[in-house]
């Protein structure tokens, strides 16, 4: 069985998160699984070969596909390290967040909309995981998404939002389903370090992506009087890095505004970002995958929005106080703090704790309705 990936990468700690979470899973339910990818600067070969996975050609120009054209490759003549198009049995969307009006007609034509057709001509089936979708107001979005809709075996939305999002524009409606991200199921080593009982500060650069002067320094401010009132309190601080680069200038910058400037801590490996969460006191989080790995493992964690996918996930952990708006006072934030991290921690975390044993059911139910169409394709 050999199974493509698409949507996940190893730059993002969440996505590649989201990618260990499938191959863990398939690994432990399927003895002869072989996963495939594409290779692209977030996915390089160095990566592939790493973690046991096979590389997919991908190369198109307005004359021609090598994707397709190695379909016509005689088996005889393949490298074992080569998978052509037509072998691939399974293709599985890991994105977090791709399809909606943010990321247009060309990003959902590219990921899926313009290939579904042909892959279940040629039998594969198609599953998008968990993850967020919408709102879909651009009428060449909407095409795509419902030529998607039409064809893909198993959609997951992964809240709510998303999932009426899809219901408004789904023609089909009957491959749609409700379930919560994918990762709290995935099992991480013990990591060995220092930052334990510490507090994790994870920053992300999409919180001043596009957004006003006003609400950029606010979100500067939050983080900045958050560390204060942290260290304050006799407790510390660190930054943790989701993804390299931007993230780490944000930081960096943050740290310029600070008296005693943070440890930023930089760790390739996604499953010890998970680890090292695991051990926090609590965390500070703007990534989506950050606040996660903190709620499913019972680490009481307050958090900045971009878009709707965070205030659906504190929801599903009915813990709405987790959400730090950024017009939120200094007074304010002091108690949220003090009452999260200190006064309240305990029922905080028996509280989360009790909420990822839900969490965890519906994954499994996931899992459950993915491998059940896959033994009923068998037949």
């Amino acid at each position: 069985m050999i199974v493509e990936l698409r949507g996940v990468e190893f730059v993002n700690k969440g996505a590649e998160l989201m990618l260990h979470s499938i191959c863990q899973k398939f690994k432990k339910q399927c003895s002869d699984v072989r996963f495939v990818m594409e290779a692209n600067p977030r996915v390089t070969k160095q990566n592939l070969l790493e973690n046991n996975i096979l590389p997919k050609p991908h190369f198109q120009s307005r004359f021609i596909k090598l994707n397709t054209i190695s379909n016509y490759i005689p088996k005889f003549l393949y490298r074992d390290d080569f998978v052509a198009d037509k072998d691939v049995d399974i293709v599985i969307d890991g994105s977090g967040f791709a399809f909606g009006d943010k990321w247009g007609a060309v990003k959902a034509g590219d990921r899926m909309a313009d290939k579904v057709v042909r892959w279940k001509m040629e039998g594969k089936i198609v599953i998008l995981m968990p993850q967020a979708f919408g709102p879909f107001t651009n009428p060449k979005l909407i095409s795509k998404m419902q030529i998607i809709l039409e064809n893909a075996d198993l959609i997951f939305a992964r809240d709510s939002i998303s999932y009426e999002h899809l219901k408004r524009i789904n023609s089909k409606g009957n491959n749609v389903f409700l379930r919560p991200d994918f990762t709290p199921l995935l099992k991480v080593n013990k990591f060995q370090n220092t930052l334990a009982g510490n507090i994790a500060i994870i920053p992300n650069v999409k919180m001043i992506a596009g957004r006003s002067e006003m609400d950029i320094e606010n979100y500067y401010r939050i983080f900045r009087e958050s560390i204060k009132i942290v260290q304050n309190k006799g407790l510390k601080p660190f930054f943790l890095i989701h993804e390299v680069g931007a993230d780490k200038s944000l930081a960096e910058r943050i740290n310029k505004q600070l008296d005693n400037p943070l440890e930023i801590i930089v760790e390739e490996n996604a499953l010890n970002v998970k680890a090292i969460i695991a051990d926090c006191k609590a965390t500070l989080t703007s990534r989506f995958h950050g606040l996660v790995s903190s709620l499913s493992q019972g680490v009481p964690s307050l958090c900045t929005s971009w878009s709707h996918k965070y205030e659906m996930l504190l929801k599903d952990y009915d813990f709405d106080e987790g959400l730090l708006k950024l017009n939120t006072s200094t007074g304010e934030l002091e108690d949220i703090i003090d009452s999260v991290f200190i006064t309240k921690y305990e029922a905080v975390r028996d509280g989360l704790i009790e909420k990822s044993k839900e969490q965890i059911d519906l994954v499994e139910d996931t899992w459950a309705m993915i491998f059940s169409l896959i033994e009923n394709s068998k037949r």
